[in-house]
């Protein structure tokens, strides 16, 4: 069974020419594994 995910965050203070990174974790929480499909994700600075 697939479900999307979407992710959106609105963060202040990042300085222009500077890296970022942003990651996503997760996992199977009754065992076995888990597959991570059509994720969709917005970061805005403000």
């Amino acid at each position: 069974m697939k479900f999307p995910c979407n992710l959106t965050a609105n963060i202040i203070s990042l300085t222009v020419g500077t890296t970022y990174w942003f990651g996503i974790a997760f996992n199977a929480v009754t065992g076995g594994t888990a597959n991570m499909d059509a994720v969709y994700y917005t970061i805005n600075e403000q």
